[in-house]
């Protein structure tokens, strides 16, 4: 059999590998087979119901809507209908073939097909069966390799590596910097003086020309960055829609090191508001533990309607001290700010460049380490994970950073925000086997709530990493950790956000990586619904989201730039209390891996439907 021009094959080479398969749905043109004897026979679209492939025996059965059918006997080699893919490859689950047998390596020659395990369940066969890459979830992350004294331990990687050579899979590399599941602290030893004295200065300073901005939350507030400051430069513009109580509606400014308690220290910033007003501001010990305690009030403060500055004290009344607090709720309307900034005594530090030196020596040792464990047999790396906050100026988020009661380690606390991520690049490069390719992952890069907001900012820090001319980023994991939901307004929004993302990054020219694919249910509330609680046409909802998905990665990247899809779960979560997504229905498989899902029908659709 051969296709025609213009054809967009259904299930194709995959359908080919099974012993039976069925392409079903209608084509939007025609249906065209070629015989062995060159005969060509046309069959119009509103005459086929479907299309029946046997290749053991060669046979093709054309069911037409009259309930007929026509049989031919060739040499089958493809088939495919002129205009768009049917709906499904097969009527039943156990009809379909392995995972990855749907994925036209004609078409797609770069795409892996992934998925995320453990050391333990990587002896499953299901994996090498179904995958051609597979990520651990966690065995080759900072604090899974590193114990709380700096040494390091790669036995499960090499376990790990050796057990996915032994299915047949490549191994992709996750993670190498974050901010997560490090040992903070063994990492803030390293940069703590061992008699530090007491220093008075600058604590922080804010001009807002640079993009970064303070926190804030409550009553539906926005805060962008805008110009027209008291000296013509940028300034933080605060909206609350709504007069609430002056503390319903914050903004913050978070340090560290701790203030030292019982000395003065001063803040000064300019300030204006849409209309005369009172705001006040103290500082806080920000842990949710211990209520929030005050560490100091600086008062009162009426604003008015043009630019003034303002000087204020107060002294430190307790330990802990790590923020500055405005109270900004008693007008509706905007409040402006600029240059915030806080003076007081603290205990002394290391420099920003002593700390650059030490942590550089410390993530050498890491990631050479990790890359020597590896021996070369893992070629592309989530280089940086999750290094973008979740909000700030639109298209210009800063980078996530800590506090300093953190129970985290933001290397670029210390190190940074561009030298972080280019550390990390350049130290994947110099000890990584050659033409290792280097991804940065992040997530909710999907977001409709802000109009991909996340992926813009990502990828206008990757032209900042990237402006020494020496850094270079090979590509975008975008997580996907996702929900269908019963609303169809919502589920709309969010097919569009999808859409866009792929767009958006396909834009860049680097490889797009769907890094760690799962997807839960919503109600039309928003209500998380638990895999025991779903129906059936719940779980066909999910598999059709699951293929509009694949469908428009395929369609929207260029094969050039596919890296491939990663189902970061295999199985249905299990109900736990400390699991990933507890009880949710995240999966392929059920959670014991031994049937198949609805959901699997989707994703292996999508990866049958195009050319």
């Amino acid at each position: 059999m051969k296709t025609i021009d213009k054809i967009l094959t259904l299930a194709a080479a995959a359908m080919l590998t099974a012993t039976q398969a069925m392409a079903q749905g209608a084509a939007t043109e025609k249906l065209q087979i070629t015989k062995t004897n060159g005969v060509v026979v046309e069959y119009a679209a509103n005459e086929v119901k479907s299309v029946h492939i046997e290749k053991e025996t060669g046979t093709v059965t054309v069911n037409l809507v009259n309930g007929s059918a026509d049989n031919y006997v060739c040499n089958v080699s493809k088939i495919g209908f002129a205009g768009t893919k049917g709906t499904q490859v097969a009527d039943n689950l156990s009809d379909y073939g392995p995972l990855k047998s749907y994925v036209n390596r004609e078409a797609y020659p770069n795409f892996a097909l992934g998925a995320a395990t453990d050391v333990n369940d990587l002896q499953n066969p299901l994996y090498g069966e179904n995958f051609d890459e597979i990520v651990a979830g966690n065995e080759f992350k900072y604090g899974s390799c590193v114990n709380s004294s700096g040494g390091m331990n790669f036995t499960s990687v090499r376990n790990f590596i050796y057990r996915a050579e032994k299915a047949g899979l490549r191994v992709y590399g996750h993670c190498l910097a974050w901010h997560s599941q490090q040992q903070p602290a063994y990492l803030n030893s390293l940069i703590t003086l061992s008699n530090p004295g007491t220093v008075q200065g600058e604590v922080f300073s804010y001009t807002f020309d640079d993009g970064n901005q303070l926190n804030g939350w409550g009553n539906n507030q926005q805060r962008s960055i805008v110009t027209g400051s008291h000296d013509g430069s940028k300034c933080l513009k605060v909206v609350n829609p709504s007069k609430a109580n002056s503390w319903e509606s914050q903004v913050a400014a978070d340090f560290g090191p701790a203030l030292t308690a019982n000395e003065t220290v001063t803040l000064t910033f300019w300030a204006k508001a849409s209309a005369a007003t009172t705001i006040s501001a103290n500082l806080q010990y920000p842990n949710s533990d211990a209520g929030y305690p005050n560490r100091g009030d600086f008062g009162q403060i009426s604003l008015t309607t043009g630019w003034k500055q303002y000087t204020l004290t107060t002294t430190v009344n307790g330990s802990n001290a790590t923020r500055v607090l405005f109270n900004v709720g008693n007008l509706a309307g905007n409040i402006w700010f600029d240059d915030v900034k806080l003076s007081g005594s603290r205990t002394e530090t290391m420099s920003q460049q002593q700390k650059l030196e030490v942590l550089t020596g410390a993530m050498e040792k890491w990631i050479k380490g990790i890359m020597t464990a590896c021996n070369g047999k893992v070629k592309a790396w989530d280089v940086v994970n999750e290094a973008i906050s979740g909000g700030g100026a639109d298209g210009n988020y800063p980078l996530q950073h800590g506090s300093d009661t953190s129970s985290d380690f933001f290397w670029q606390d210390h190190m940074g925000d561009l030298e972080y991520v280019r550390t990390a690049v350049r130290l994947a490069r110099q000890y990584g086997p050659e033409g290792v390719k280097l991804f940065i992952n992040d997530y909710n890069l999907e977001s409709d709530w802000d109009n991909n907001g996340k992926l813009r900012s990502l990828i206008n820090w990757i032209k900042k990493w990237e402006a020494d001319d020496v850094t270079y980023i090979d590509g975008i994991g975008t997580q996907m950790h996702i929900s269908c939901s019963m609303n169809s307004s919502t589920l709309a929004s969010r097919k569009r956000a999808i859409t866009n993302m792929f767009k958006l990054m396909a834009a860049t020219g680097k490889y797009v990586r769907v890094s760690e694919l799962d997807m839960g249910m919503q109600d039309a509330s928003g209500n998380t619904l638990k895999t025991n609680q779903l129906t059936e046409a719940q779980h066909k909802m999910m598999a059709d989201f699951y293929k509009y998905i694949v469908d428009q990665y395929l369609s929207i990247v260029p094969p050039s730039q596919q890296w491939g899809i990663c189902q970061w779960c295999a199985g249905d979560a299990a109900e736990s209390q400390w699991g990933w997504r507890p009880g949710e229905p995240v999966g392929l498989w059920n959670e014991a891996k031994t049937a198949r899902k609805q959901a699997y029908r989707g994703f292996a659709d999508g990866l049958a439907g195009y050319q």
